[in-house]
C-alpha cells in the first residue's frame, strides 16, 4: 500500500470547513481530478456511499467511498472500493489561527510489477500534487464564503 498525506491551515472554523468539505456533491468544486460524484441518502453518516469518477495520468476510475467513521468537524475516513482499494482519511484540527485541514490517502493500485513501477514514478507523485492542489482548492473556497 501507499500512503500519501498532506494539510493546510484554513482561516476558518472546523464547522466552516465541514460544510463543504462533507459534502460530496462540492467535491468536484475542489477535489482535484473529481469530475463527478453521486452521493446515496446515508452519507457522511457511516455507511453511506458516494461514487465518484476522476482522472488520474489520463485513467479514469470509478471508485466507492464507504462511510467507515465520521465525527462531524473532526473526522473521516472512508474506505474506497472499485478500481483501486485503500482508504482516504480527512481530520480537522482546530489551531489558533485558524483549522488544520489534513488528508491522507492509502492506496493500492491494481496491476503487477509494471503498474507498481508506474505507482512509484508516475501515479504517487500525481496523487500528491492532487492532494496539494484539492487542499489549496478547499482553503479558497472555505475562506471565499466564510
Amino acid at each position: 500500500m501507499t500512503i500519501v498525506e498532506r494539510n493546510i491551515l484554513i482561516n476558518a472554523s472546523p464547522q466552516q470547513v465541514d460544510a463543504i468539505a462533507s459534502d460530496p456533491e462540492r467535491w468536484p468544486e475542489w477535489y482535484a481530478n473529481i469530475e463527478k460524484a453521486k452521493v446515496d441518502a446515508v452519507f457522511p453518516e457511516v455507511g453511506g456511499i458516494v461514487e465518484i469518477t476522476f482522472n488520474v495520468i489520463g485513467i479514469v476510475f470509478n471508485v466507492k467511498f464507504v462511510q467507515h467513521e465520521f465525527i462531524p468537524a473532526q473526522k473521516s475516513v472512508c474506505k474506497i472500493e472499485g478500481r483501486f482499494t485503500g482508504a482516504s482519511r480527512f481530520m480537522l484540527t482546530p489551531e489558533q489561527e485558524g483549522t488544520r485541514a489534513a488528508l491522507a490517502l492509502k492506496y493500492k493500485v491494481p496491476g503487477g510489477f509494471f503498474t507498481g513501477l508506474a505507482n512509484n514514478l508516475f501515479i504517487k507523485e500525481k496523487i500528491e500534487d492532487n492532494l496539494e492542489t484539492s487542499l489549496r482548492n478547499l482553503k479558497k473556497l472555505v475562506e471565499t464564503e466564510g
